[in-house]
């Protein structure tokens, strides 16, 4: 089916089975449609051939852990070691009050019934309901043509069936019926990462009175913003760098240089903010206001519940309290604090703390030993935190039963985009993370400096498209153009378009995922049963972007 001989995997299998193999994730399998099948199998694989709870073994992604001073930060109403001790004290209660019900739940369990809880009740919100009801999406994902052909309904019905179930109990916002004023977007370019930015921009941008954008340079969205507030860069602000589980040490970095311009930290933009919309409201004499769950919100008081009644005067004063709060449960050494940080420049996490993030890792923690998963489950035997509480691989929810998805199998990507000869895949190209740096000059001079999509030069050959002529990519759903790169490398009928090209950078403004329908696989609507349940970077309906069908061809001197 792969194209792989037979023997090579037959041999590959016998290397797995034979002794410590561990799999390197990343993120590529997600971004297909039926990725969740790719990442089943591979678990299945590496549970077959006792390959986790081991050192050398398991599966490897981009697990955020350790930090729980970050988590903990939003609860807090002031400064100081007491505070901590006081939700410390309440999530003690709320441990407590879970494992009264349910007295054989692993802290690994309880860790994740609390963040479930927590995101009921809070901000956060699966994108699936904005992009459905606001960007322009609906229309593609009911497109049979383009989906499964194990759908026996429309997306439409799959996803009232999901709601009216209470899957997504206080989660499906903002509905159809609340549209959206102020688009404001920090840390993120949605009009790039965003698959066919053209239906978000054409039916969003129309409903939206103000689209603000922060950040460090004109990205695509800034130049569609009415109003850009620039960000400093990672080095003209002390920083602290992502806690993951393969590092296992918390870095920090320094301001080499100060902010350029007018450009301020996120920190010091939203406390500005805050002092101007409080100032604002009591001018208007407006102190109060509905928020998304009709709950009164108080303007008056805005700048000291920001600023925890000025406790927070800096965003050094919030680093500083992340880790001393990561101290106090448990995931940094006692004495690590920004100080000592800016002394070593890094501190090994020393536990796996109170949280959902660190306790899913489910290994023990030693200062000189390599941070293995799953320990737990499998030198313990603690009860895994799925529907069944065993290493479960078979799903009986009728849904999946339907589709002939109970278990782990091979499916065929659906014709997304439509009946074409060509898939277009994508990757990080070698010089920047997403769109980060894609257009920084000296970088661009480091290769062709303009977005290129990737063709086996046999194929290529048989189009009449040579190497460095511009060639039209289009589908169903949209077209670009750009200049091709011959290489024997890339397979017969795939292409290959290179994560982070800004749309600005392609003729017309039209990039790479105009062609992107950004379909969502109507399985992962499924919700509360068991671990299929939504959590943030978990569980949750996302656009896929790889294996989109398209077509080729070399551009006219007329049409360029």
């Amino acid at each position: 089916m792969c194209g792989v001989p037979a023997g090579v995997i037959g041999g590959l299998a016998r290397l797995v089975a034979g002794g410590r193999s561990k799999i390197l994730e990343g993120f590529n399998a997600p971004k297909y449609y039926h990725g969740d099948l790719m990442e089943r199998s591979m678990c299945l694989l590496l549970g077959l051939t006792a390959n986790w709870g081991r050192p050398g073994t398991g599966i490897q992604g981009l697990a955020l852990a350790g930090l729980d001073g970050f988590f903990l930060f939003p609860m807090k109403t002031r400064r100081g070691v007491d505070e901590t001790a006081r939700i410390l004290d309440g999530i003690d209660g709320a441990i407590a009050a879970i494992k009264e019900q349910d007295p054989d739940a692993s802290d690994e369990i309880v860790g994740n019934q609390l963040l479930q809880m927590a995101v009921v009740s809070g901000t956060s919100t699966p994108p699936v309901f904005f992009n459905y009801h606001h960007c322009g999406y609906r229309e593609s994902w009911n497109n049979p043509e383009w989906s499964d052909p194990s759908m026996t309904r429309s997306f439409d019905e799959y996803l009232n069936d999901a709601v009216q179930r209470g899957w997504w109990g206080g989660l499906t916002r903002p509905g159809a019926g609340v549209e959206p004023q102020v688009l404001f977007t920090v840390g993120t370019n949605p009009l790039r990462r965003s698959r066919g930015p053209g239906p978000a921009a054409g039916e969003l941008w129309p409903k939206l009175e103000k689209v603000v954008a922060v950040d460090f340079r004109m990205s695509t969205t800034a130049l569609h913003a009415d109003i850009v507030l620039p960000a400093a860069m990672q080095y003209e602000r002390p920083n602290l760098q992502y806690a993951v589980t393969f590092t296992f040490h918390l870095g920090f970095s320094e301001a080499a240089v100060e902010p350029r311009g007018e450009a301020k930290t996120e920190w010091e933009i939203f406390r500005l903010l805050a002092e101007k919309v409080q100032e604002k409201a009591a001018e208007e004499d407006v102190v109060e206001y509905l928020d998304g769950r009709r709950q009164p919100r108080r303007l008056d008081g805005l700048v000291d519940a920001f600023t925890s009644s000025g406790s927070f005067e800096a965003e050094e004063d919030v680093i500083d309290e992340w880790v001393r709060d990561s101290v106090e449960c448990g995931t940094l050494p006692v004495g690590t604090s920004l100080e000592s940080l800016r002394r070593d420049g890094s501190v090994r996490f020393s536990g796996l703390g109170i949280f959902a993030p660190g306790l899913s890792v489910a290994g023990e923690v030693s200062p000189d030993k390599v941070l293995t998963a799953y320990t737990w489950h499998v030198e313990q035997g603690v009860p895994f935190p799925t529907l069944t509480r065993r290493a479960q691989f078979y799903i009986d929810h009728p849904w999946f039963m339907e589709a002939d998805e109970a278990l782990p199998r091979h499916k065929e990507p659906p014709k997304a985009g439509g009946d074409h000869p060509f898939v277009l895949t994508s990757g990080h190209s070698r010089w920047t993370v997403h769109s980060i740096a894609m257009g920084n000059k000296v970088l661009l001079e480091t290769h062709r400096g303009q977005p290129l999509v990737i063709l086996n030069e046999t194929e290529a050959t048989g189009r009449n498209i040579a190497d460095g002529e511009q060639v039209r990519v289009w589908n169903d759903h949209g077209s670009f153009q750009a200049m091709a790169r011959l290489t024997r490398r890339v397979r017969p009928g795939q292409l290959i378009v290179y994560n982070g090209f800004e749309p600005h950078q392609f003729p017309d403004w039209e990039g790479g995922n105009e062609v992107e329908p950004g379909m969502v696989k109507w399985l992962h609507l499924v919700s509360r049963y068991g671990h299929l349940r939504y959590l943030p970077f978990g569980w949750q309906p996302v656009p896929a972007d790889r294996a989109v069908f398209v077509d080729v061809s070399k551009v006219s001197k007329m049409e360029s």
